[in-house]
């Protein structure tokens, strides 16, 4: 199958049992035996999960990794915790899950950091420092969803409600 070149960076969890892959982009093709439940990052045709540049931007800026890095662009690699998180993934896509959008924002989140750790040339800085709310930050968010519960609350709301960037919420 051509696919078209896309703006998206997408991994492809591979189901129905063992595929010859056959890749043909930029340099030699690339021809593997791609076991169910491995995946693959670039063009390929299944589950996919598209990632935009700038989320993937945003997650390195997290992990504390610079700006010049790039995906790495294996087929058929084996990474038993990205594909557990791919699976719950498109779980949750086909029947949303109790927690909603909350819970898809944070699996996706962990995806794409262990994506970036493990699978592209970003620099993770190891030794991190712990990273907490005050107090009075973690009522607020308390307060908004016991207030909002009956909504599908997203990590962005709670982000919000603590009057925190993004990054210092995890």
């Amino acid at each position: 199958m051509s696919q078209p070149a896309l703006d998206h960076h997408y991994v492809v969890m591979h189901l129905g049992g063992a595929k010859r892959v056959e890749r043909r982009c930029s340099g030699p093709s690339v021809v593997a035996t791609v076991e169910h439940g491995a995946l693959t990052i670039g063009p390929i045709e299944f589950a996919h999960l598209y990632l935009r540049p700038t989320f993937l931007e945003e997650i390195a800026f997290r992990l504390d990794s610079k700006r010049d890095w790039t995906l790495k662009d294996p087929v058929g690699v084996r990474d038993p915790l990205l594909e557990a998180l791919f699976g719950r993934l498109l779980q949750g896509v086909q029947r949303p899950p109790a927690g909603g959008a909350l819970f898809l924002d944070c699996l996706l989140d962990s995806f794409a950091m262990r994506l970036l750790s493990e699978q592209s040339t970003a620099k993770v800085r190891t030794a991190r420092g712990r990273e907490t709310l005050t107090a009075f930050r973690i009522a607020r968010i308390a307060e908004y969803v016991d207030s909002h519960l009956e909504q599908d609350i997203q990590l962005a709301d709670l982000v919000s409600v603590a009057g925190v960037s993004r990054p210092l919420a995890q």
